[in-house]
């Protein structure tokens, strides 16, 4: 009876610091876990933060000194409390960002852990997909309408075609110009010639240039263009003419590549017949079209096509609905849905968009929602239409307008090149 009792005892002794033990560790496995668990989310926060300041940084090189104070600007506005290396440039235009946190733990102190720092390192910079984008210009007559037409620097197709060969020297100047990088350019009015081979229609042959790796070859062609009176401005063509480019002599065909339209206009939708094969008729005498010089169906308005809108003209400025421009908006916007389904990416340059304010979009916080979009076509007056097209045609983000620019007057067009070349070569590397 008493040797049971003392094994029971002896047992019961042995269970009590077993159990402590136990207890020990399993608050040190969930101590641990839960601490792993806060360092692994602020190291995720760190990395994107990371991610985010290298490619802020690219868009300041090849300054280094610049790219290294915007990257500085930008951990300390998202994490304050990261220790940043000065950030260095391991190659040709390229920045590195290296960031430390102490991240604080709240169960692992029982071990003598008060904090575990968590690291994370990221490279931007140049040419690391391979990049086909073309450039598609707004070449119609208002576009050389002003003071200092046609001739001076804030003439608006002195400022685009400036504009254009920025935008070319950022993306094909010195060792960048390899095969991966490929530029194009078309301009664009109401047609083209061909197939249409009317005077006031742009010619391709002359003014239009295929993806090119060689800034001289591009440089050349952008020089080449200037504006023409009679066809209007058609930006659904200019999106198909562009396409015609991209997919055209010289494109890539690897998966991981990418499609970029930039597409700048100074005006809205206007329908002329003669962009459509029909020619101004006599008194008289009906107008015939000519099937070979028709507009693409996916650019043409259904309803009487052999008849232009009201107001055409560069002196009509903003102006109420018209049968064939509503359908047009809404044929480009199809259009750039379709194009955006396979790849393509497009930004938009709205220069002197109607309704525009001293500062440009009156309503810089309206993105491009589904519910927004819908009003595309509708019969909205310019002021409200023009502006919605291009918002909704540009591959802007969810809830931004990262894809659309809005210049107030053409010398503001250089820079917004230059900043859209920089967001399309500069990507991140590792």
């Amino acid at each position: 009876m008493w040797s049971w009792i003392r094994r029971t005892s002896d047992a019961s002794s042995q269970i009590l610091p077993m159990s402590a033990l136990v207890m020990i560790v399993l608050i040190g496995a969930v101590g641990l876990a839960v601490d792993a668990g806060r360092c692994f989310i602020a190291r995720a926060e760190l990395v994107r933060a990371v991610d985010a300041a290298a490619l802020a940084g690219t868009l300041e090189l090849p300054n280094l000194t610049n790219a290294q104070a915007k990257i500085n600007t930008y951990m300390a506005q998202n994490q304050p409390d990261a220790t940043v290396s000065t950030p260095v440039s391991p190659a040709d235009r390229q920045i590195q960002v290296q960031a430390t946190l102490s991240v604080n733990t709240v169960f692992m102190r029982i071990f003598g852990i008060n904090s575990v720092d968590v690291s994370a390192s990221s490279t931007a910079g140049f040419g690391v997909l391979a990049v086909d984008t073309v450039m598609a210009i707004d070449a119609s007559s208002s576009m050389s309408t002003g003071s200092n037409c046609p001739n001076g620097a804030s003439c608006p197709i002195v400022a685009a075609k400036s504009a254009a060969h920025t935008f070319t020297d950022t993306l094909l100047s010195g060792s960048t110009a390899s095969s991966d990088t490929l530029v194009g350019e078309t301009p664009y009015r109401g047609c083209f010639n061909l197939p249409n081979l009317f005077s006031i229609c742009v010619p391709l042959a002359t003014m239009m240039q295929p993806l090119s790796n060689s800034k001289t070859t591009v440089d050349a062609k952008i020089s080449a263009i200037a504006t023409g009176a009679g066809s209007g401005t058609n930006v659904c063509n200019g999106i198909y003419e562009a396409n015609q480019v991209l997919t055209g002599t010289g494109a890539h065909h690897v998966s991981n590549m990418l499609k970029i339209i930039v597409l700048l206009t100074d005006g809205d939708n206007v329908y002329v017949a003669d962009a459509n094969g029909v020619p101004t008729p006599q008194s008289g005498r009906t107008p015939t079209p000519i099937a070979g010089y028709a507009l693409p169906g996916a650019c043409k308005p259904s309803t009487t096509p052999f008849q232009s809108d009201s107001c055409v003209s560069a002196s009509c400025g903003c102006h109420a609905a018209q049968t064939r421009e509503v359908q047009v908006d809404s044929k480009t916007k199809q259009l750039a849905d379709t194009l955006r389904s396979q790849g393509v990416e497009i930004y938009v340059v709205g220069l002197g968009v109607c309704n525009h304010s001293s500062t440009g979009d009156p309503n810089p916080t309206q993105y491009k929602t589904d519910s927004y979009c819908a009003g595309i076509g509708n019969g909205d007056h310019d002021n409200t239409a023009d502006r919605r097209l291009l918002k909704c045609i540009a591959s802007s983000s969810p809830g931004t307008n990262d894809h659309y620019f809005e210049a107030v007057d053409a010398s503001q067009l250089p820079n917004i090149f230059t900043t859209i070349a920089r967001l399309i070569g500069f990507r991140l590397i590792k």
